[in-house]
């Protein structure tokens, strides 16, 4: 757990210390005040503790945003606490507590409707169970009006956990709320009675328990129940409600000496039980669930990447380390799966012994309690019945949700990777290049990749290629040269310099409009499934056969394609299997030939090909590309021989730059890796 994990618990349990004993003071207050003038006072007052604490406006990011603090201040503040100051005027405190703290539920359903969060484990409805027939217990006569106001608390808490998504300050947003609150308090107004008695206000314990009511308990505690929200969710957060019910029970019997019966303290007992099942219990047999299909995608993923190289395994005579590797990734798999189906298979039982156990429990209180003449044998058999229609419908549902928790592991996963962070919005740009020339230049490029910020790739790249010019990039492995093409792409961000496309930072334009400057050609290709004809048009969708036909002549393939089963409408499979790794970069060729871009960037793309085949194909590219822009990036020198302008890289640094026969008169190291045969 981390540290903000902790404080997010402290704050909840803090919270609910303070709101447990809320019930008692509210009950003393409706002796002189109606619940509409309490709830305006206390409210009041919290406005004017946070303004003080937070004495600046709160600048919302979105009008949209608007409605969502009415809707919280509407249900969490308007109708949660009317209704509650309501229902506190029908019947006891710990009654209304206790009916209040079925809130959990409807926070959880809420969430799962309109936010989409992960389905509720098994032992989420375990644990509500448990609890719930600790509420029974304690509810001897139910009140409508504290149901439906935890029904508010848990739309409330929806509103909550989307303004909390937003990043607004905690203070201003439960200040906001606060108002929106009072506002729609107003049209009751005309239809309930308010005097604001001053001599009943200057009392003491009136104007003590106002004052405990707005001040820490709605300025203080809204702020760290929010905060508590923001760190542990909303429906993590709203577990603790189950302990209010304890605090309101334990505080009106020692302060205001409200009866306690033995079935009260079952209740208690149970609901604490309930909130240990769902805290402890749930995350731990989530924690293994999540376990269990990390593991299963590992063994996954191992199995698929050895049987796609399942002869590089044979030939290589690693056989027996892979079965070993196998065993050990598939151990874990077993580890994870009887631990996470132990901990969900065991909830069942548990769940069953606990709802016995109340069985017996209410039957031995409730003879006592019959036999002392305190209640009558139907009361027995209303408990007896009203535990058993919680426990089962709660049961049959506890039965599938071993199926629930599997699904949200998996779906964890899924959020993972659609919550990864996104490349940012660029609608707000406005330069836009149609017409090039092909002029690029590099100033003082400097660069390393995010995840490893101090190890600097290109240091300090310098270089400019005129218009129609024809320039390779060469040098050692891990020399930057692909690097610089990536950057030149805005696949990557530079950390320092620039690069400009006639006279046009990259920075400054779309990452669609840099890419619709060039074509280019990778050394890992990559065919679609479709025909031969289908590939080669992919970049140019209303091409005409004939211009494909031309571009596959240009990239010297088309005789090879005439030589296929179909020719031009054969089928590729997923893989392209069917056609060597040479012929797969001679139809990429001829692809990036039929598109109509300014320049041209070929990464190693003819590093599959004989040396007769790459001469004429290089030979024919630099023909056919008169006049545009050619960047290779080459490891076989013999290929750039007829380029203009060749940079040698080192450590990302350029070591020499000129021509093919310049760089062999005058640069060692150049021809040391010429001599090298890269």
């Amino acid at each position: 757990m981390s540290a903000g994990e902790r404080r997010g618990h402290l704050l909840a349990l803090f919270t609910i210390m303070v709101w447990g004993t809320t019930f008692l003071s509210t009950s003393v207050l409706l002796r002189d005040f109606t619940p509409l003038e309490i709830l305006i006072i206390r409210m009041a007052l919290g406005i004017a503790a946070l303004t003080v604490a937070r004495p600046r406006r709160l600048r919302l990011k979105s009008r949209r945003h608007e409605w969502l603090f009415a809707g919280a201040g509407l249900t969490g503040v308007s109708m949660y606490f009317l209704l509650e100051n309501y229902a506190l005027t029908f019947t006891y405190s710990a009654n209304c507590s206790v009916i209040i703290s079925t809130a959990p539920f409807f926070v959880a359903i809420a969430v799962r409707l309109f936010l989409g969060g992960a389905p509720m484990g098994r032992s989420f409805y375990v644990g509500f169970a448990v609890a719930i027939a600790g509420i029974a217990l304690l509810s001897f006569s139910g009140d409508l009006l504290c149901l439906l106001a935890a029904m508010c608390w848990g739309a409330y808490s929806v509103f909550l956990k989307k303004i909390e998504t937003y990043g607004y300050d905690t203070l201003l947003v439960t200040r906001r709320i606060f108002l929106y609150g009072l506002l729609f308090l107003l049209p009751a107004l005309p239809f309930t009675p308010v005097r604001f008695d001053v001599g009943a206000l200057l009392k003491p314990v009136n104007l003590l328990n106002l004052l405990y009511l707005g001040l820490c308990a709605s300025a203080l505690c809204f702020v760290t129940w929010n905060v508590a929200v923001s760190r542990l969710g909303a429906v993590r957060t709203s577990v603790y409600i189950y302990l209010s019910p304890v605090v309101t029970i334990v505080a009106s019997w020692l302060l205001l000496g409200d009866p306690v019966l033995p079935m009260a303290l079952l209740g208690a007992a149970l609901t604490l039980v309930g909130l240990v099942l769902i805290v402890l219990i749930m995350a731990k047999s989530q924690r293994h669930f999540t376990a269990r299909q990390e593991s299963l995608g590992k063994l996954n993923g191992y199995v698929e990447e050895m049987y796609s190289g399942h002869e590089v395994v044979r030939i290589s005579r690693a056989v027996e380390d892979v079965n070993a590797k196998f065993d050990q990734l598939n151990r874990r798999v077993y580890d994870a799966n009887w631990r996470s189906q132990f901990l969900s298979g065991i909830m069942q039982p548990l769940m069953n012994v606990i709802g016995n156990i109340s069985y017996v429990v209410v039957c031995v209180l409730g003879s006592i309690l019959a036999i002392n003449g305190t209640i009558e044998f139907g009361v027995i058999v209303s408990f007896i019945l009203y535990v058993r229609l919680f426990t089962s419908p709660l049961t049959q549902i506890a039965q599938g949700m071993t199926n629930m928790q599997t699904a949200s592991a998996s779906a964890h996963r899924i959020f993972d990777f659609l919550g990864s962070e996104e490349l940012p919005d660029e609608h707000g740009k406005t330069q836009e290049l149609r017409q090039v020339k092909g002029a690029v230049r590099f100033d003082h490029v400097r660069f390393s990749y995010p995840d490893s910020p101090d190890k600097i790739i290109i240091k300090d790249f310098s270089a400019e290629v005129k218009p129609g010019q024809k320039v390779a990039i060469v040098g050692p492995t891990g020399a930057g040269k692909t690097t610089m093409v990536n950057l030149l792409m805005r696949f990557f961000e530079l950390n320092s310099g620039s690069i400009r496309i006639d006279g046009i930072p990259t920075g400054e334009l779309t990452r669609e409009n840099v890419h619709s400057l060039f074509s280019m050609v990778l050394q890992d290709t990559w065919l679609f499934k479709g025909s031969i004809m289908e590939n080669i048009r992919y970049g140019k969708l209303d091409a005409t056969d004939d211009e494909v036909v031309a571009a596959a002549k240009a990239a010297h393939v088309d005789h090879f394609i005439r030589t296929l089963p179909g020719g031009y409408d054969m089928e590729l499979n997923e893989e392209a299997s069917n056609v060597s790794q040479g012929q797969k970069q001679l139809l990429t060729i001829a692809r990036a030939m039929l598109l109509p871009a300014r320049m041209l960037i070929l990464d190693e793309a003819t590093s599959a090909m004989d040396n007769v085949t790459e001469e004429l194909v290089m030979n024919e590219v630099l023909s056919l590309a008169a006049g545009k822009n050619i960047i290779a990036i080459a490891h076989r020198l013999n290929s750039i021989r007829a380029f203009d302008r060749i940079i040698l890289l080192k450590n990302g640094n350029i070591e020499g730059d000129g021509s093919f026969q310049e760089l062999m008169q005058h640069n060692l190291y150049f021809q040391e890796l010429y001599k090298a045969g890269i």
